[in-house]
C-alpha cells in the first residue's frame, strides 16, 4: 500500500511499485501491532518527509495481526 500524508487526509492506494519519476530514498523497519497502525505511521512520515510512503509486510499476515505484547 502506498501512503500519501502530504494533504488534509492520508491518501491511500494498493499500488506496490514507485512510478517512474520517483525513487527509493531510504526505508524504515518498523513493528506495528496489526496494518491499521501501520499505515497511520506511514501517513505520518509521509507528511514529516513530504513525499509518498510505500507499506510492506515482512511477515506473513496472520502473524502481522497477532505480534505480542512487549
Amino acid at each position: 500500500t502506498t501512503v500519501d500524508g502530504q494533504g488534509e487526509k492520508p491518501a491511500f492506494t494498493d499500488e506496490l511499485y514507485l512510478e517512474t519519476q520517483e525513487c527509493l530514498g531510504g526505508f524504515w523497519v518498523i513493528e506495528a501491532a496489526d496494518l491499521d497502525v501501520a499505515l497511520a505511521l506511514a501517513a505520518e512520515g509521509s507528511k514529516a518527509c513530504r513525499g509518498s510512503v510505500e507499506v510492506r509486510s515482512l511477515r506473513p499476515d496472520e502473524s502481522v495481526r497477532a505480534l505480542p505484547e512487549p
